[in-house]
């Protein structure tokens, strides 16, 4: 995706700086151009690829279902829309699970990008770490990314929600007592 362009960078610049081997953005920056030149702010390019365009392939289509199965049941019945409370909960269950199913993707990221694995395929990348920890090692991390990106995906559906509204003059969204 086009966002994988810029992201990329900045992803790199942000696991250098948690991982330690940079201490400030800018040093990290420098370190990353002159060990590796403008290509260094790439390294994983093709892993942050390999994990987003499944997770956002099914983030929304995965929304779009589950938000209608949910109003169909809770909602429809009661002639009402569905609350943003009710949006943020399906948004973030979505999220969690999305984030659940595209975590080894995400630690194959990681490694191409600041681990030992700079510069091999994704496949090969998969192998050496389903060869270190098994599943479990394919899974590194699951809690912390179930948990961020299902807060992160509950507050972003809410405003989705809001932004289809307003641009389709029929908001989905109720506002309890409106």
């Amino acid at each position: 995706t086009i966002g994988a362009v810029w992201l990329t960078p900045s992803e790199i610049v942000k696991q250098r700086l948690q991982s330690g081997a940079a201490t400030s953005a800018s040093s990290a920056i420098k370190s990353i151009y002159a060990e590796h030149g403008a290509r260094g702010f790439y390294a994983g390019f093709s892993g942050l690829l390999a994990r987003d365009l499944p997770y956002r392939a099914m983030q929304l289509p995965l929304y779009e279902i589950c938000r209608d199965a949910y109003s169909d049941k809770y909602c429809t019945p009661f002639d009402r829309g569905i609350f943003p409370h009710e949006a943020m909960m399906v948004g973030a269950c979505v999220g969690m699970l999305s984030a659940g199913i595209t975590t080894p993707l995400d630690v194959v990221k990681s490694r191409m990008m600041v681990g030992d694995s700079k510069g091999l395929s994704v496949s090969s990348v998969v192998a050496n770490i389903y060869k270190e920890g098994g599943m479990a090692g394919l899974f590194t991390g699951v809690k912390q990314r179930v948990g961020y990106l299902g807060l992160s995906n509950g507050i972003f559906f809410i405003m989705y929600e809001f932004a289809r509204g307003v641009l389709t003059d029929a908001p989905v969204i109720q506002i309890a007592g409106s």
